[in-house]
């Protein structure tokens, strides 16, 4: 009896021993770190930029990645530590130790018994993501499996609505904060805010590059958004999920995807004298003259962008990528009018050169685009030519026997009785592409031109002889309509 009691009473002085001397607690997020980094370092590391690059505002964003790529809590000297041993986080003294300790525990995110620790992490192989996958995600969307994760969890899938949620049970979409929470299509594939591919490599490392998913994604490459994930993927509508989704398997179907090559043949990659018919998956590099050449064989020869304008006639829209393909060969902005490729909209003037002022001249009527261009005929191929516009002056140009040119090199009209119908003119052979050559008064001829003209210079005043057409030296309404129109008119 004794010696029962004897060792009872040794046995009780060692487990009061050896609660005595035990180690306070291994930190976790939930309960010390994240408190602690929320009230000494969120007011630097928050927000959409935050200092150095790094967030201090969830676990996610904790253990994450700093700019470079590098993992925040990575290695044996982790940045994290780093950054709290430099001169400006003196302030923040005492932060170091527990991040330490909490770092050397495993970087827990709670002590709580129902997952393990390494739960929370996306780059564990117990990772709650990867153990979700290898049961095919029925404990997120089943709410009869026995481990469904909405018996405890708000922002779970299948959380029955109403329901509150287990003591300490975090949100899931504290976490997965995006639109569909954990359902995001970047919560499987690609990354925040990316729903393709590669995953982003700070959580996952194992990631293999991917340059095809953002080629056919990405806006501003070669077109606009216009290929979504269903164009090569069965995926689920919304509230009906496919057999297919999340088995394991990436089908690929209706873009004739070869999977022993890993090569497509389709109607996007096999135009005219495409250079890659038929492109392979992440290794080749498509550029113009992959998919059709540039220009194809028995094409207009000049520049794409003659026919096939980049940009709206202002600068703003960036046209040939709302319109490449589309289904169809469209010219200019696609709207069928003149405007599509030189003017804007219904207005088939240009804005280049010396347009503006023949479509709306300060002296006289607009002058016609047949004065200085072959119309079209519909069984034309327009435009015609290399590329360079031909001009060809006629009409009125030509009053007078003469024979008007213009010199491509020089961009200069010459023998045009627009712009040389009388003497004494200081821009007899006006440049297409300066100033005001050819528009202002005096350009053309003198005021009032040379004998035998009179030299009197009321041109319009009293009895003289453009009565009407001329005020105070300035030409009327009237005069507009009768000048530069072939003949003079007294």
């Amino acid at each position: 009896m004794r010696g029962w009691i004897f060792v009872a009473i040794a046995a009780t002085s060692t487990v009061a021993c050896g609660t005595s001397e035990r180690a306070e607690p291994a930190p976790t997020y939930r309960d010390e770190i994240g408190p602690l980094l929320a009230d000494k370092c969120a007011s630097c590391h928050q927000g959409a930029t935050p200092a150095g690059g790094w967030r201090a505002t969830s676990y996610v964003d904790v253990i994450g990645c700093l700019p470079d790529g590098s993992s925040a809590i990575g290695g044996d000297n982790p940045p994290i530590l780093r950054a709290l041993s430099t001169p400006t986080h003196a302030a923040v003294a005492g932060v170091h130790d527990r991040l330490q300790q909490w770092l050397r525990d495993g970087a827990k995110a709670s002590s709580g018994n129902v997952h393990p620790a390494e739960f929370f992490d996306p780059r564990s192989d117990n990772s709650h993501a990867k153990v979700l996958r290898s049961k095919r995600y029925a404990p997120m969307l089943d709410a009869n499996d026995v481990e469904a994760c909405g018996k405890c969890h708000e922002g779970a899938p299948n959380h029955e609505a109403g329901k509150l949620p287990a003591a300490r049970a975090t949100a899931c979409t504290s976490c997965h904060s995006e639109e569909k929470g954990p359902q995001a299509c970047s919560t499987c594939h690609g990354d925040k805010g990316r729903a393709y591919p590669p995953r982003g490599t700070c959580f996952h490392p194992e990631a293999k590059p991917d340059t095809t998913h953002p080629a056919h994604l990405n806006k501003g490459t070669v077109h606009t958004s216009t290929f979504d994930c269903k164009t090569c993927h069965p995926t689920p509508d919304e509230g009906k999920p496919t057999t297919t989704h999340a088995d394991g398997h990436v089908e690929v179907w209706g873009v004739g995807y070869d999977p022993a090559s890993k090569s497509c043949s389709n109607n996007c990659h096999t135009q005219k004298d495409g250079a890659i018919p038929k492109p392979v998956w992440n290794e080749s590099k498509i550029a113009c003259n992959s998919c059709h050449g540039a220009p194809p064989k028995d094409h207009y020869k000049g520049t794409c962008t003659f026919c096939h304008r980049e940009v709206n006639a202002d600068g703003t829209a960036l046209l040939a990528l709302n319109l490449h393909f589309n289904g169809k060969v469209d010219l200019g902005d696609g709207s069928g009018k003149c405007g599509a490729c030189h003017g804007v909209g219904d207005d088939p003037w240009p804005t280049t050169g010396a347009h503006q002022k023949h479509k709306a001249p300060v002296g006289a009527p607009p002058i016609a685009c047949t004065t200085c261009h072959d119309p079209p005929l519909p069984t034309d191929k327009h435009p015609l030519g290399t590329g360079v516009v031909p001009v060809r002056i006629v009409g009125v140009a030509t009053t007078g026997a003469r024979t008007p040119m213009f010199d491509p090199a020089t961009k200069t009209c010459s023998a045009v009785y627009c712009h040389a119908g009388a003497a004494g003119g200081k821009f007899p052979a006006p440049k297409w592409t300066q100033g005001k050559e050819g528009g202002e008064c005096g350009a053309c001829h003198s005021t009032p031109p040379p004998a035998p003209h009179t030299t009197d210079t009321g041109c319009g005043g009293g009895s003289f002889c453009h009565v009407g057409s001329v005020s105070g030296g300035v030409i009327t309404p009237l005069g507009i309509t009768k000048h530069i129109n072939g003949k003079i008119d007294l």
